[in-house]
């Protein structure tokens, strides 16, 4: 396998794990005040939550996100490193440059 595909998935895989376990409790929070009977503040909601059900409540229902969304995140960062690498006429290697930046194919310098 190529380098260049392997780099991209951890990435991908990584930054799903990441961003679905930091923003979980939001998500809780903003879905536990569309189903509360009264309106009430977003600090008073994960209050309740927090006094009711303990810490790890705001993270319930997550398993599911945990599983799936770092396997999406990382076939979409590997199809998006493909697509770059072919549009610039290249297997695996990062481009000319050395320093990961995508070189524009037929690129005519300015001036």
């Amino acid at each position: 396998m190529d380098r260049d595909v392997v780099i991209d998935a951890v990435a991908g895989f990584v930054a799903g794990a990441s961003v679905t376990l930091a923003f979980q409790p939001v998500d809780t929070v903003l879905t536990r005040q569309q189903y509360a009977t009264a309106p009430q503040s977003a600090g008073a909601t994960a209050l309740a939550l927090l006094r009711g059900k303990g810490g790890l409540a705001f993270w319930r229902g997550a398993t599911p996100l945990v599983a799936l969304v770092p396997l999406q995140n990382a076939l979409l960062m590997v199809g998006y490193g493909w697509g770059e690498r072919m549009g610039r006429g290249g297997g695996g290697d990062r481009g000319d440059r050395g320093d990961g930046a995508a070189a524009a194919v037929g690129a005519k310098p300015c001036g």
